[in-house]
């Protein structure tokens, strides 16, 4: 099943070449910036933790071809807040969950987040979050 429906697979092949970079900038400047951290959490324009898994807002799973993808199927749901990925081949093919948590709680988001090894949670900032 793909993450992406009809209309947002138009808007996905509408995106210019210079966006595309543009976002994959924005997710390796937001993770190389902090990859020292102890914590393994990342802090930036996308809250990133390594090894966590948000449970209980999950509204669709899916197989995506990398991260960058199950990023931007989130992106392109409105409904999307967040995401758990997973890789699961040698392609870094991926088990993708798109959440829909109130993202401007992260406090209470980290109750929800368990350990589960291999999985990244992602959280992309709302207009509460970003000043």
């Amino acid at each position: 099943m793909s993450c992406f429906s009809k209309t947002m697979r138009l808007k996905k092949m509408a995106i210019s070449a210079c966006g595309k970079y543009r976002f994959l900038l924005l997710i390796v400047c937001s993770i190389s910036r902090h990859v020292r951290s102890s914590e393994k959490t990342y802090p930036g324009a996308i809250y990133t933790k390594l090894n966590s898994r948000l449970s209980g807002y999950t509204f669709k799973s899916c197989i995506t071809p990398s991260q960058i993808s199950c990023s931007q199927a989130c992106l392109f749901n409105t409904r999307c807040s967040s995401t758990n990925f997973k890789e699961i081949s040698r392609q870094h093919e991926g088990l993708c969950e798109l959440n829909d948590a109130p993202s401007s709680d992260l406090i209470g988001l980290e109750n929800d987040l368990h350990h589960e090894d291999g999985f990244i949670f992602a959280l992309f900032p709302n207009d509460d979050m970003v000043s």
